[in-house]
């Protein structure tokens, strides 16, 4: 049996934010960038590739966002340099070290989104 999908605001997620992505039921998610909501899909880029699932409810908390969704929930927290270090690092190759959370983003959103500082 299925939920029926949440219309959602668009601007929830900060486009200019990295987010470290959790959950419990899946485990092939780890970060989002362009993470975005698209009528009742959530949708992001995880430095690979893109993924959109349909949005059964939305909850914010902070900066902290978590996305129900059918078979999962998602929990997306801006990812900073700490963060980065216990969750991310050891389960990237080649990852590189940063200087601080600003140095980080600009990696990200410069090699995978193409985005420059101000853009």
């Amino acid at each position: 049996m299925s939920s029926a999908a949440v219309q959602t605001p668009p601007e929830l997620f900060d486009p200019e934010e990295l987010y470290l992505v959790t959950s419990p039921e899946d485990s092939t998610v780890l970060l989002a960038l362009d993470a975005k909501f698209h009528g009742d899909l959530v949708e992001w880029f995880d430095s690979y590739r893109d993924r959109a699932k349909p949005a059964l409810s939305v909850e914010k908390q902070g900066r902290v966002i978590t996305v129900r969704c059918e078979g999962a929930t998602y929990r997306f927290e801006p990812l900073t340099k700490a963060l980065y270090d216990a969750h991310v690092k050891a389960q990237v190759e080649l990852s590189p070290d940063f200087e601080d959370t600003g140095d980080l983003k600009r990696f990200y959103l410069r090699n995978f989104l193409g985005k420059e500082d101000g853009e």
